[in-house]
């Protein structure tokens, strides 16, 4: 059975997971970054959509930017709009070519 977000057109639990797994390693502290972030979007994995995941990604990266060099933050960036793209594939397709220029 799909999650409750696949309904949103994002697999949210499976997106979350695979952040974290890339960004533990960074820091322990990113776990707690991840939940705080998502706290203050007031989602959770299963009521995660598409715009809000992109809205994370985009405070995870800001967040990134206050202790990490440039080039790793972009690294990192690249890293969660990739599984972005994973997680959402639609989504992220109108994004890149129908969406808003």
């Amino acid at each position: 059975m799909d999650a409750p977000s696949a309904g949103y057109g994002i697999d949210g639990s499976a997106f979350l997971q695979r952040v974290e797994e890339h960004l533990s390693p960074i820091a322990p502290i990113m776990s707690f970054v991840v939940k705080k972030q998502m706290s203050d979007l007031n989602a959770t994995p299963d009521s995660l959509t598409p715009e809000i995941a992109r809205r994370f990604i985009d405070r995870m990266v800001s967040v990134l930017r206050t202790f990490a060099p440039v080039s790793r933050v972009e690294e990192i960036r690249d890293v969660l709009l990739r599984e972005f793209r994973k997680a959402a594939p639609q989504f992220a397709e109108q994004m890149l070519y129908g969406g808003r220029a």
